[in-house]
């Protein structure tokens, strides 16, 4: 019998608790160290990136370090960053995500990924509020084309 059925079977004789109550806190337990995982890789990448991030006068690159980026992110621009996995694409070396901040306010949102051929990257996404764009979006779209220029051919930063 493996460790969890026997864990599960002494939580229901110690406690009298029934086997569906026990099964909500396996599947909690199960994702907060799904979670923990993933973030770990994201600081690891955003370490590994942090050389490659820049500024130009008040607008700021900024890579995520945790999951609650992706949804502080998705919620201050009501766009889907913070719902749709793209948190699980960035540690499984799909994309990169970037947020273009403005003096200290979220911008616009961009995913970068590989191009067809080779390892450089290109823009698949830069969105600000509601994915339109914002009145800086051609000075976002500059600033991310010279990240793209900085990290050159070393896109590849899984954890």
């Amino acid at each position: 019998i493996g460790h969890s059925i026997l864990k599960a079977i002494y939580e229901i004789l110690s406690t009298g608790k029934r086997y569906h109550e026990l099964g909500g806190m396996y599947v909690a337990q199960k994702k907060e160290k799904e979670s923990k995982e993933i973030n770990q890789k994201l600081v690891q990448i955003a370490t590994a990136l942090k050389k490659y991030e820049i500024s130009c006068k008040d607008l700021k690159l900024v890579i995520p370090t945790c999951q609650k980026d992706f949804v502080s992110w998705g919620k201050e621009l009501n766009i889907c960053v913070g719902t749709y996995g793209y948190d699980k694409k960035m540690i499984e070396g799909k994309c990169i995500i970037l947020m273009v901040y403005l003096n200290d306010q979220p911008l616009e949102c961009c995913e970068l990924t590989k191009k067809d051929r080779g390892n450089s990257l290109k823009i698949e996404q830069l969105r600000g509020k509601h994915n339109g764009e914002s009145p800086r979006h051609s000075d976002c779209e500059k600033l991310v084309n010279q990240f793209i220029r900085n990290v050159g051919k070393n896109w590849q930063v899984t954890a």
